[in-house]
């Protein structure tokens, strides 16, 4: 694969799938595009089928195509650490051409499985001033390979190489050391006397990668993440998803000493391996100093844990929160460094899509290999046939076409018929599908009506939660210019979005509150406020309110936060979100809005012969009339309130009537009006142009949007929705923006 220019390398990993698109320059890389895509669910979940851990790899698979444009580039993927099989050994001296012989020999011992019942790679370690050779052998079953590559075929991924993960993640960290040498057709670690250790704590494993002296040893321990989250789970009797958030918020929780203690011994089992780990390779080569692990994956975002190792090692534990070779500017820059220390895996996979991974192994079988050859030539072969045809055509083709005319008009004629009584049929079919939803939407109408106060108190509750945190008052008026409180000390949450989903099943709503907050330490600000809050109310029950807070359901998903940088310039970066062009004055002849305006009271006193209701109050958006001169004597309030503005007002009263809506896109709100004095919505504009949005923020402030995720249970007291209604509303999403003041 050297001759590739450019490269993806894509980690399908438990959590998430990671990707990142390399391009080199000479003995130069850099990033032209990454991709960080959760899993709705973690796989690591063991209440999780096998085949709905397929189908949530299927769909992010899926969101990473229809993000980004992969056809026709070069995809180099992952076998996970633990679903391999790797194995080093010393082989005597010998001549270069006989290395394959030789290797597939010690394959044979080493793998514990019929050769023809796996694929299998090596690579070949061997120092210059010493003829003994060394080689890694990486394999794994053909029914994983083709598992795999199956599964990703399916969601159109057609990788051009499948490595072992720990060698993508020494590939990653050695190239970012500056470690690689690169020759004249590759690329190798050189020899340093200090070894590279590096610590990748992945979901359901360990690996241990050391390389040292031009050469690499892997070791993979059953020890991961999945198990302190196990511990949490259960410790506290959660479920997964919810333990899995009380480990990674753990140390802001109000709970960190508990989660902690949970977590003790799985602390000890991954120290207890990872020194036996390094004990062991000190005893296969003596001398060797230790003194540094680098540290990759999420699980190294738990508080405590590399001083824990490092105390008890006597090493310095460095976790990889920065790459030093390859960088990411603009706004996507504070994504992809939040995502550094999960990234090595896909860093390391294209680099070996371009040619420069120290240790290189690919397991996809050599028969794709050849189809992926020639599929690339079939466009050339396919281009020389159709010349053929052409030519062929007239000389062959035409005289055959002329002999089947008249058999042909004859089959032609049933065909037509056959076509004519299926539209007929399906005329059929889709008027009575057509009745059979109108009678279902009819069904979903009124049985709307049975929870339609649910809304309103959960937007009142949402609300209360936020207040909870208690804003300075200077952070609650309408003027921006004087805040002088920093930042990083305003006790201010604001709802960005929010969101439900209804479950016809369960009766439950999952509500999603994107809230932003700039307070240092924002995790534990939002837990001893917001959160607290809404724990708090699902302890306590009140007789008016439609539902009940489910307790276990409370998270703030810290993990998924996004972090966003207001720059200098008052531009912000990060923020999807985020609009800095400040609002704009509509165009003539249009509101601000898309509904018509409502027009105003009127307010004339009524006279003897012919009085009516004054000008009303503008409407929204525009400016709408009020009550129109109507009958004589004006009376109390319009009856109708026709478009434009006017309404009728009936004989014998004194006041004139409640004028009505203003018509869409009229600026004058009432087109027979003659009167020269009232003023239009363009008018008013050109007078009273709207200004920017002021900055919020200061430069060189950082804020988060977290999503705040919660569940509510319906009240059951009520009567039971219909089965159609069951049917077609299990799945109900409203949605509601605003803003905290």
């Amino acid at each position: 694969m050297a001759g590739n220019q450019r490269a993806w390398g894509i980690e399908v990993g438990v959590a998430a799938v990671k990707a990142v698109c390399l391009e080199r320059n000479g003995d130069q890389v850099a990033v032209s595009d990454f991709c960080v895509i959760p899993h709705s669910r973690t796989l690591g979940d063991p209440e999780l089928s096998g085949q709905e851990s397929d189908a949530i790899v299927r769909f992010s698979l899926g969101q990473l195509i229809s993000q980004k444009s992969l056809e026709g580039e070069t995809l180099v993927m992952n076998l996970p650490g633990q679903d391999a099989l790797i194995r080093f050994a010393k082989l005597p001296p010998a001549e270069p051409k006989a290395i394959p012989g030789l290797v597939e020999y010690e394959a044979k011992q080493q793998i514990p499985f019929p050769i023809e019942e796996v694929e299998w790679d090596y690579q070949a370690f061997q120092d210059d001033d010493s003829p003994e050779i060394e080689v890694g052998i990486f394999a794994t079953t053909r029914a994983k390979v083709q598992d795999l590559l199956s599964r990703w075929s399916d969601s159109g991924l057609t990788p051009e190489a499948l490595t072992v993960g720990p060698l993508a993640v020494l590939n990653a960290v050695a190239w970012d050391s500056g470690l690689v040498e690169l020759n004249k057709n590759s690329a190798s670690i050189r020899d340093e006397e200090e070894p590279l250790v590096v610590l990748d704590i992945g979901t359901h494993a360990s690996d241990v990668v050391i390389a040292h002296r031009g050469r690499c040893w892997i070791r993979t321990f059953p020890v991961g993440g999945t198990h302190f989250t196990q511990a949490v789970k259960d410790t506290f009797h959660l479920p997964y998803a919810k333990a899995e958030s009380l480990k990674q918020d753990a140390a802001s929780s109000k709970y960190t000493k508990q989660i902690m203690q949970a977590m003790r011994p799985v602390f000890s089992d991954l120290l207890d391996d990872l020194q036996k780990t390094i004990n062991y390779y000190q005893g296969q080569n003596p001398g060797t100093q230790i003194n540094k692990i680098v540290g990759l994956g999420s699980t190294f975002r738990i508080a405590g844990l590399r001083k824990f190792l490092g105390s008890q090692l006597g090493l310095d534990i460095v976790r990889l929160d920065e790459f030093q070779r390859i960088s990411v500017g603009g706004r996507e820059a504070a994504s992809f460094a939040e995502h550094t220390v999960t990234l090595g895996t896909a860093y390391g996979l294209a680099l070996q899509g371009v040619g420069l991974g120290s240790v290189e192994a690919n397991l996809v079988p050599s028969t794709i290999l050849r189809t992926q050859m020639w599929a690339a030539k079939t466009k050339w072969f396919v281009a020389a046939g159709v010349l053929i045809a052409l030519g062929l055509t007239s000389s062959v083709l035409g005289p055959i076409a002329e002999r089947g005319q008249f058999q042909g008009e004859t089959a032609l004629s049933q065909a037509r018929s056959a076509a004519s009584a299926a539209t007929a049929l399906q005329s059929q079919f889709d008027a009575a599908k057509n009745n059979a939803q109108s009678s279902a939407a009819a069904d979903n109408i009124r049985g709307l009506l049975e929870d339609r106060e649910v809304w309103n108190w959960l937007v009142r509750d949402v609300h209360s939660a936020l207040d909870s945190s208690d804003p300075q008052r200077e952070l609650l008026r309408a003027s921006t210019d004087d805040l002088s409180i920093d930042p990083g000390e305003r006790r201010l949450v604001r709802l960005r979005h929010m969101s439900g989903v209804y479950s016809g099943d369960t009766k439950r709503v999952a509500v999603t509150m994107h809230v932003e907050v700039t307070h240092d330490g924002p995790n534990d600000f939002l837990n001893r406020t917001v959160a607290a809050w809404l724990r708090q109310q699902a302890e306590e029950e009140l007789a008016e309110r439609p539902y009940t807070i489910v307790a276990d359901s409370i998270q703030l998903n810290a993990t998924s936060r996004t972090q966003a940088n207001v720059e200098a310039d008052g531009t912000v970066t990060g923020d999807p979100g985020n609009s800095s062009g400040g609002f704009t004055a509509p165009a003539q002849g249009q509101s601000s809005g898309g509904r018509p305006g409502m027009g105003g009271m009127g307010m004339g006193m009524g006279q003897p012969a012919g009085g009516g209701g004054g000008m009303g109050m503008g409407g929204q958006g525009r400016r709408a009339r009020g009550a129109g001169r109507q009958a004589p004597g004006a009376g109390l309030g319009g009856n109708t309130a026709p478009a434009g503005g006017q309404a009728a007002a009936p004989s014998g009263g004194a006041f004139g009537g409640i004028g009505g809506f203003g018509a869409p896109r009229n600026p004058r709100g009432n087109e027979d009006s003659s009167d020269p004095s009232e003023i239009g919505a363009a008018e008013i504009l050109q007078d009273a142009v709207l200004p920017t949005a002021p900055n919020r923020l200061p430069g060189g402030t950082t804020y988060y949007i977290y999503p705040v995720t919660f569940e509510i249970e319906l009240d059951q007291s009520g009567s039971t929705p219909s089965s159609e209604f069951d049917e077609y509303s299990s799945n109900t999403k409203k949605t509601w923006n605003g803003d905290q003041a």
